[in-house]
């Protein structure tokens, strides 16, 4: 007799193959953990680095977002798409309000916690302006919903001023 789960062959087999791979799993996470445990005690300006990247791809899927709201803010046909890059705008806004901008660590320490707060409270001020946009949009007003998108628009420039400088 034939048995409808393909995978049903007496259950040995699967079940050796399944030991197998996550004997397999479990000595590649092992070795992952320790070799990146090395690599940040040989190199903390990697970590440093690989943490600001990660500030750094949110920033980038911001823009992005931004950029697919632009256009689709446009037309009200596209209000569907634009709530979608408004979720996708947020989620990035929220990872990038837990990380800290490259430069927090060239400041003298004494203020580095000041700057780390003000640069979460715009975050918050962005993130506040997204809810605008969004509630206008679900509200079907769309003189309130542009006017929302130039606010948040406007918070960039000065926000990349004050927390980005190559020094």
């Amino acid at each position: 007799l034939s048995h409808p789960n393909p995978w049903h062959h007496g259950g040995a087999l699967v079940r050796a193959l399944m030991i197998l791979a996550s004997c397999g799993a479990f000595a590649f996470g092992g070795y992952a953990l320790l070799n990146s445990g090395t690599a940040q005690a040989q190199d903390p300006a990697k970590e440093e680095s690989h943490e600001h990247s990660e500030l750094e791809e949110s920033m980038e899927k911001i823009k992005a977002g931004v950029r697919k709201l632009r256009r689709s803010l446009k037309s009200a046909e596209s209000d569907a798409d634009s709530l979608t890059a408004i979720a996708g705008i947020q989620a990035a806004a929220l990872a990038a309000k837990g990380e800290s901008p490259r430069m927090t660590g060239r400041l003298p320490e004494a203020d580095q916690a000041a700057f780390v707060v003000s640069y979460r409270k715009q975050m918050i001020e962005l993130l506040q302006s997204m809810l605008t946009l969004e509630s206008a949009l679900l509200d079907g007003d769309r003189e309130a919903a542009s006017a929302a998108f130039d606010a948040m628009r406007g918070l960039e420039d000065p926000a990349h001023a004050r927390f980005i400088q190559d020094w």
